[in-house]
């Protein structure tokens, strides 16, 4: 009676761990079903030139210093280079080569605007925007914000002037554009690098008073953010403003009272007549 009761537990055991099994093996292959197979589309490209490496200005374009990457066509920029005779040109452009006309790092696509013509000189020149100039500003490491300044940054321009009580700051210009420190017009290179000369594009009203400044105190650079701020009208401080103090009043004149009249006294002595003049 006991052997039976316990080949009949174990036949139920049995069925039941088959049961679970056979459950969970239909749940699978229905969660499997349920997941949709993959869509694979095919997306077009077209094959672009890039820089191979990271390119200064004025950088030569040679076949060693560009590869060809696959780009979508739908999303291929106006100006992309395909050909890569419109890089290098034909036998006869070998000793002209067409040149950046800005910084490019490795990786970045080609794009005519951003090159020069074939022979075409490629200098400061090309960074000027329409009736600009450019300007250079001697500075050392506290007047250039430690030498954080890079082509490329917008500044402020600070002139000090004065010594002791009548010492004044201003900001004599805005949103100024930084195109070179020192000799490096390349954009993108961080890094504090001391510089004496910074270069600045200017219109030509600016760069009057920025010649002017120059000649009239320190000039001091503030590196703006990114972030467009509008430019506001600052008045100038005084040292006076620095510390809190109420500049003192000017004296104020008092009108003086008028000289008085002078009148004339006829004196006789004798037989001589004088005139004495005395005043009131």
């Amino acid at each position: 009676m006991r052997a039976g009761s316990i080949i009949v537990a174990c036949v139920g055991v049995a069925i039941a761990g088959g049961s679970v099994w056979f459950a969970q093996g239909q749940l699978g292959k229905q969660a499997q079903a349920s997941v949709p197979a993959p869509i694979i589309q095919q997306i077009e490209t077209t094959p672009i030139w890039v820089a191979a490496a990271d390119l200064p200005l004025g950088a030569p374009i040679t076949q060693d210093v560009l590869r060809a990457i696959d780009f979508p066509t739908a999303a291929l920029p106006k100006g992309a280079v395909s050909d890569i005779a419109v890089l290098l040109g034909d036998e006869s452009k070998a000793d002209m080569p067409r040149r950046t006309r800005q910084r490019f790092v490795e990786g970045e696509m080609m794009l005519a605007t951003k090159l020069g013509d074939f022979g075409e000189d490629v200098s400061l020149i090309q960074k000027l925007g329409t009736n600009t100039r450019a300007m250079a500003i001697k500075v050392d490491a506290v007047t250039s914000v430690g030498g954080f300044v890079s082509p490329g940054d917008f500044v402020d321009i600070v002139l000090t002037q004065g010594s002791g009580a009548n010492l004044r700051a201003a900001t004599i210009l805005q949103s100024v554009r930084v195109i070179g420190v020192d000799q490096n017009v390349n954009e993108g290179q961080g890094g504090a690098n001391v510089a004496r000369t910074i270069t600045v594009e200017v219109t030509p009203r600016d760069g009057q008073r920025l010649a002017l400044g120059q000649k009239a105190g320190q000039l001091s650079l503030t590196l703006r953010t990114e972030d467009g701020a509008a430019d506001e009208a600052l008045d100038q401080i005084t040292l006076n403003d620095l510390l809190g103090v109420e500049a003192a009043p000017m004296p104020v004149a008092r009108p003086q009272a008028p000289a008085p009249a002078a009148r004339t006294v006829r004196e006789r002595r004798g037989a001589t007549n004088s005139n004495v003049v005395q005043l009131n």
